[in-house]
């Protein structure tokens, strides 16, 4: 096991999450949608420094504030979806 093995883990997370989102989202719209909350702005933002930062910084640590956003943003993403639809 190596150390980016963790990391991978919840990247593949995160596009379930997201993956289930946008399928819940045809089921109920009859169409896909995805939803630009801030948080998601937010994660494109980081994602696009990412690779700026792995000069300076090792990726498994430079990696997690990019994975913690993207989680928090699929969370909302899904709160908003399944809200929305009640």
């Amino acid at each position: 096991m190596s150390k980016y093995d963790p990391l991978w883990i919840w990247i593949g997370g995160i596009g379930a999450v997201k993956l289930v989102n946008i399928v819940f989202c045809f089921v109920c719209r009859r169409r896909f949608a995805a939803v630009h909350t801030a948080m998601n702005k937010l994660t494109g933002f980081l994602l696009f420094l990412l690779p700026l930062t792995l000069a300076f910084v090792k990726l498994s640590y430079s990696a997690v504030p990019v994975c913690a956003a993207a989680t928090l943003a699929a969370m909302e993403e899904w709160h908003y979806i399944a809200n929305k639809f009640k």
